[in-house]
């Protein structure tokens, strides 16, 4: 695993979970980050991990339907090949979920199983894991 992760990014590697918290504002260097940092993860880990995304604290949406292709399409094929995966996201915002439900169907019959739910608890049931560990870290 790489030493560090960016700060809105957990490892959980009992689980096999990465955990992703955005917030403010998701734009294309945010999303480029997030490629990043899984695209270094896959490289370095010897099994294959889910991904959980809680988008609840994203305020605005500054993404067009050309990049969110280009990044599903990449992103498909960065992981042909290679066991499936599930990707669960947990959004709050309608323009949120619909650039998530873009890369959802950009992303269907591949290794990524991409899947958006309005509850954590829902994102735990299919991520198979429990409802706790999605939980954000209490502030300080």
């Amino acid at each position: 695993m790489p030493r560090e992760l960016p700060q809105e990014f957990t490892y959980v590697s009992d689980e096999h979970l990465l955990i992703w918290r955005p917030s403010g504002t998701l734009d294309e260097a945010t999303v480029d980050r997030a490629v990043r940092c899984i695209g270094d993860l896959e490289r370095a880990s010897e099994q294959p991990f889910h991904r959980y995304t809680d988008a609840t604290a994203l305020d605005a949406v500054e993404l067009n339907f050309r990049y969110v292709f280009h990044v599903a399409l990449h992103r498909r094929a960065a992981y042909a090949g290679k066991p499936k995966v599930k990707s669960a996201f947990v959004v709050n915002r309608a323009d949120v979920a619909h650039y998530v439900r873009l890369h959802e169907v950009f992303t269907q019959r591949s290794g990524l199983n991409v899947r958006i739910f309005e509850e954590a608890d829902e994102a735990a049931k299919y991520l198979g894991v429990e409802l706790a560990l999605l939980s954000p870290p209490a502030k300080r």
